[in-house]
């Protein structure tokens, strides 16, 4: 199993290089890892800004999941992102329901099925 560090708040989390972080800072749901995504488009899709004003060159755009999960649409594949970034604003744009708690956080679909529930590590939601 692959790790990688995350750092917020001048907390260090090691998060599974296959988990998302939900994430209210982000606009854009990202990934640097193109084997989680289906159905990828390759192409020059520009830039994107990060909170440290440093930027990451989109690769690619695809979709996860399979028929036993819903399909997230329109992830960017940016070059060396070392972490999965799912956009809270884009989820509830999309139509399901986020609700965060002390130690967890859940989603829901339009029909208020349950679709994931997260755990919080330190400041950090994971799915």
């Amino acid at each position: 199993m692959a790790f990688e560090e995350s750092t917020t708040n001048g907390q260090t989390v090691q998060i599974e290089k296959d988990k998302w972080i939900l994430d209210s800072g982000c606009s854009r749901r990202m990934t640097g890892n193109p084997e989680i995504l289906n159905d990828i488009i390759y192409q020059d899709g520009g830039l994107v800004n990060f909170a440290n004003n440093s930027k990451g060159y989109v690769i690619g755009i695809g979709n996860v999941g399979n028929s036993k999960t819903p399909l997230i649409s329109d992830i960017l594949l940016v070059r060396n992102l070392k972490h999965n970034l799912l956009s809270i604003s884009q989820l509830c744009d999309k139509g399901f329901k986020i609700k965060f708690g002390k130690d967890k956080c859940h989603i829901e679909d339009n029909k208020s099925n349950s679709i994931f529930k997260e755990i919080r590590k330190k400041n950090i939601y994971i799915l």
